[in-house]
């Protein structure tokens, strides 16, 4: 499963057919060349908890050497994402997803400290983002960032009454309704810092509109007002549009297996 997840097998055939190919090396590991059928065995009896122990093992090792984020803010930063997996149906009836298809959706929270995958979760493919965001438990002080999937009013209103700063993207159909300026940014990058409300919303937010240098393209960032002075900066908003995400191709031992490779 390691050498699966490091090498980008996608199947049993692909994985047997790459061990034969490394078959000088393989023996360096204790490992002998592999039929499909022997590997789908050992694959199915293999105890995931194993992994997961692995996993904690390796995580808290990781955590004495994570580098500090390198955000404006001096809590700490959690960046929240969930991914569709495709699963064969007719391999794991239990994934329904649609009528002719399988799947199961991994949710996860990354520490900007060191970028390491502290939250994690599997549910059904069909479950919403939200369902597993607002059952978490996220310490006050804290930032934290998601893309426009988790999108909801009264789960944004919510982190701010628990001093929880959030920062996301505005969605294109928000309504909203301006109400002047934040600040006036220093920042070449930022076209506008503006105070705003949306529709349904009693709460005050922030809308920071970001140019990309590289790609000229518009970013719309929004937050609560609960920052830290610290991240009154605009600036604090350039390294937010980049893409953090974790690919997995596999189910509970291979889930396992890819957080262990992404420490």
């Amino acid at each position: 499963m390691t050498i699966a997840q490091l090498s980008g097998r996608k199947s049993l055939r692909d994985i047997t057919t790459n061990i034969k190919a490394q078959g000088h090396r393989i023996y360096h590991l204790g490992m002998r060349k592999t039929s499909r059928a022997t590997l789908a065995r050992v694959n199915d009896q293999q105890p995931y908890q194993m992994y997961k122990r692995l996993y904690f093992q390796v995580f808290n090792k990781c955590k004495g050497y994570a580098p500090k984020h390198k955000f404006s803010f001096k809590g700490k930063v959690y960046l929240l994402d969930a991914t569709t997996i495709d699963l064969c149906l007719k391999v794991f009836p239990w994934a329904e997803f649609r009528k002719a298809k399988g799947a199961i959706k991994l949710h996860f929270g990354l520490d900007a400290d060191g970028y390491l995958p502290t939250i994690m979760n599997l549910s059904s493919g069909k479950s919403h983002e939200m369902q597993w965001a607002r059952a978490l438990t996220l310490p006050p002080g804290s930032c934290v960032v998601f893309d426009r999937g988790y999108n909801d009013y009264s789960w944004y209103q919510t982190l701010a009454k628990k001093k929880i700063t959030f920062v996301t993207r505005l969605k294109r159909n928000a309504v909203v309704e301006h109400l002047g300026k934040w600040r006036n940014s220093q920042c070449d990058n930022v076209e506008s810092d503006k105070r705003i409300r949306l529709k349904g919303m009693t709460t005050n937010l922030r809308l920071v509109t970001y140019k990309d240098p590289e790609t000229a393209k518009i970013y719309h960032f929004l937050t609560n007002p609960c920052l830290t002075r610290s991240v009154q900066n605009p600036s604090f908003f350039a390294p937010l549009r980049k893409k953090y995400s974790i690919i997995s191709n596999s189910v509970v031992l291979g889930f396992n297996c890819s957080a262990i490779i992404t420490l």
